[in-house]
């Protein structure tokens, strides 16, 4: 009787604690201003409203805006995730993403539309306190984005990238499942293009895959 009493308590306990993480646009709404000085309160509020207003097929009442004056506008909600255009050249992606143990992190992508496209990765706790990023995500090599790792010997992919110096990667939650798409973009240039024909037959066109995994993203093999 004892055992199965503690049992229900256990089962209770953890769908209560399930119950207890909060939806994207809820997180979206109280993120600090210090993680995101651009926007206020009220526009992320606002930025949700109008996301709902469009979902119903109905026309939002007025148009939500950064302090830079840019248009913003939520592409995508769902209970995990968030992508927000913040103006012609720059957007923002949240992820939640469940914690090592119990609880979750957030995850944040924000990325230059500006050619090559190029985002950085940051992670905070439930109280968006910064954590350290390479806790989080493993560690990426060049040849992990190459068709053939061997190619990396090859005198023509070492000059390549010899010749590239610092390399610019996208980074794409994906809103349903817990993974990251990670791709090489330093080749997306119109000057690249010219430069580097070769790099389009060496390099995966999708890019990688790291799927969240204890508290972690790995590579998926």
């Amino acid at each position: 009787m004892r055992k199965t009493l503690y049992l229900l308590l256990f089962v209770i306990g953890s769908l209560t604690a399930m119950g207890q993480k909060p939806v994207m646009r809820d997180l979206f709404v109280s993120m600090p201003r210090e993680v995101m000085p651009s926007l206020t309160e009220e526009t992320k509020q606002q930025l949700v409203d109008n996301y709902d207003a469009l979902q119903k097929g109905e026309i939002p009442v007025r148009n939500a805006r950064s302090l830079f004056f840019a248009p913003a506008k939520v592409t995508r909600l769902t209970d995990t995730y968030i992508e927000v255009t913040l103006d012609t050249a720059s957007t923002l992606q949240l992820k939640r993403v469940p914690a090592r143990r119990g609880g979750y992190l957030i995850s944040m992508v924000l990325t230059s539309e500006e050619a090559p496209k190029q985002s950085v990765i940051l992670f905070y706790d439930k109280k968006w306190n910064k954590r350290p990023t390479p806790d989080a995500i493993e560690r990426l090599s060049v040849s992990d984005f190459l068709m053939d790792k061997k190619a990396l010997s090859h005198n023509e992919v070492k000059q390549m990238f010899g010749a590239l110096g610092t390399l610019a990667y996208l980074y794409h939650w994906s809103p349903d499942r817990d993974e990251l798409q990670v791709r090489l973009t330093s080749f997306d240039t119109d000057i690249n293009k010219g430069l580097f024909p070769q790099a389009k037959k060496w390099l995966k066109p999708e890019g990688v895959t790291l799927m969240w995994h204890r508290g972690k993203l790995k590579i998926e093999r």
